[in-house]
C-alpha cells in the first residue's frame, strides 16, 4: 500500500513527488490536493495490475476504473487514452527502479568506486 507523506511543503509518495502545496492554502484545500494525488497512484496502481493480470492488449479502462474504484469518467480526465494511461505507468514504474537503484548503490563517486577497485581499497 501507498502512504501520503507531507515533507514540508510538497507532498510525496515515494520518492516522486506529486504536487506542491504553495503557502496560503487552508486545510481543505491542501486535503482535495491530497485526495487527487492519493487517487491518481489508485489508477496508476489498477493500471499496473490490469496489465500484470491480463497483459497490455487486454487491459480496458473499464477495469482499470473498476480496480481503482473510481468511474471510468474519472479515468478519463486525468488519462484521455489508454495509451496515455499506459505511458504514463512506464513512466512511474520507471521511476520506481531509479530510485530502488540509487538506494540500493554504494557511495562515493563513480571515481572512487573505480579507485577503489583499482587500488583494492574500500570507500
Amino acid at each position: 500500500a501507498t502512504r501520503l507523506r507531507q515533507d514540508g511543503e510538497a507532498f510525496r509518495i515515494g520518492g516522486d513527488e506529486f504536487a506542491i502545496l504553495l503557502p496560503g492554502r487552508d486545510e481543505r484545500e491542501a486535503a482535495e490536493v491530497a485526495d487527487g494525488v492519493l487517487t491518481r497512484v489508485a489508477m496508476l496502481e489498477a493500471a499496473r495490475a490490469c496489465v500484470l493480470a491480463v497483459g497490455v492488449r487486454r487491459t480496458t479502462f473499464a477495469e482499470v476504473a473498476r480496480r481503482a474504484g473510481v468511474s471510468r469518467m474519472t479515468l478519463y480526465r486525468r488519462f484521455p487514452d489508454l495509451e496515455t494511461l499506459l505511458s504514463t505507468l512506464m513512466t512511474w514504474e520507471f521511476g520506481r527502479v531509479v530510485d530502488e537503484a540509487r538506494a540500493a548503490a554504494e557511495p562515493g563517486s563513480c571515481r572512487e568506486r573505480a579507485v577503489a577497485m583499482v587500488t583494492g581499497a574500500s570507500t
